[in-house]
């Protein structure tokens, strides 16, 4: 142990080193212009401040700890842990653990840039519901998620996030997209958790495995170039919109304004509702003039016929049953007036309105 700091303010400059302090109570340090401290220990209300040329490395946080990294200020390899918090405002924060509800928020000091060393932190490691958020212009790469929440507003960035958790870590993994959020290069995989949420809020380049999620929602939220692996689920919910969805075997639903890759769903247009699953390309099955011109199947019965799929699995969740059946149906324009068909029929039903329906495949009863 070190220099024991609880009372008054400690300064740190002009290339001078204070190696393993013990900053606790109402100690505070400051380290600027060359200043270094290595390896702080910072619990029961400690502070510590790190300005322009200042650098703070290996530092456990504890018990209402809190550390400012301002511009030009830099961190490394901090444990952040049992309610300690971080404040970077134009700084940089590299390799830190976020744990045990620790928490650290970020804004950059470059108006409309996204550039780590002007606000922001790389490689962070959140475990056991740490707590993470990137604000106005405050940047995010290569983020680590194993339990945790990381939020992205109003103009923040992350880049090259993974998302999943593991044995030993208590919550789930989840990045938050929030107004003008953005984010790029997401694996979202076990127990991970992506949302995209409000106007502005952007994904790209997304890719969710087995036992991850995406759900998309509210005005402007945009998801692009997801691609939905085995056991992944893409949710896209009202006024939300997805483009460029690559279905691979997943479970994707949809409500509205979603738009498909080529060549991966063609001739299908979604509306209301919607679930997109099995990894086959969808074709139309025509019913012309009372004759099935071309039958219907899903991957395992086009298999068992030794046919080729039609795209007609559908099942109502992902934990169900795929059954062979209809997903959506159009019915063409003909010949013949209103009328004419009515005159036609000697007995029959006049359906002139519908909101739902339900068919019992076991008993070809609707």
């Amino acid at each position: 142990m070190g220099e024991i700091i609880s009372s008054g303010t400690v300064y740190v400059s002009n290339g001078s080193t204070l190696d393993s302090p013990d900053i606790r109570n109402y100690g505070r340090v400051i380290i600027s212009s060359g200043g270094r401290v290595n390896s702080a220990h910072i619990f029961y209300g400690g502070t510590e401040v790190i300005s322009s040329g200042g650098v703070d490395w290996g530092a456990r946080l504890e018990s209402d700890a809190a550390v400012s990294v301002m511009l030009g200020g830099s961190m490394g390899s901090a444990y952040i842990g049992n309610s300690a918090t971080v404040t970077v405002s134009g700084g940089l924060v590299y390799a830190p653990t976020l744990d045990s509800a620790g928490s650290m928020s970020v804004v950059g000091a470059l108006t409309g840039s996204h550039t780590v060393s002007w606000g922001g932190v790389s490689e962070a490691t959140l475990t056991n519901n740490g707590l993470l958020t990137i604000g106005l212009y405050g940047a995010g790469s290569e983020l680590l998620v194993r339990s945790g929440h990381v939020t992205v507003t109003s103009g923040g960035f992350v880049e090259r996030t993974y998302l999943g958790g593991r044995a030993g870590t208590s919550g789930n993994a989840w990045l938050e997209l929030e107004t003008n959020g953005l984010a790029n290069q997401t694996i979202v995989s076990s127990n991970g958790l992506m949302t995209v949420v409000s106007q502005g809020a952007t994904a790209s380049e997304t890719v969710i495995s087995s036992g991850g999620s995406m759900e998309v929602y509210g005005s402007g939220a945009v998801a692009s170039g997801v691609t939905v692996n085995i056991g992944g689920m893409l949710q896209v919910f009202s006024q939300g919109s997805a483009v460029q969805v690559v279905e691979n075997g997943g479970f994707v639903y949809a409500e509205d304004n979603v738009t498909f890759v080529s060549h991966t769903l063609s001739g299908l247009v979604l509306s209301d509702a919607a679930t997109v699953h099995s990894g086959t390309t969808a074709t139309d099955t025509i019913l012309n003039k009372g004759v099935l011109e071309n039958g219907m199947s899903d991957t395992l019965s086009a298999l068992r016929l030794n046919v080729t799929p039609s795209g007609n699995g559908r099942r109502e969740s992902y934990k169900r049953k795929a059954y062979t059946r209809m997903t959506n149906t159009y019915f063409g324009t003909g010949n013949n007036t209103l009328e004419e068909m009515i005159a036609s029929i000697s007995y029959g039903y006049l359906i002139d309105g519908a909101s739902n329906g339900m068919e019992d495949p076991k008993n070809w009863g609707i």
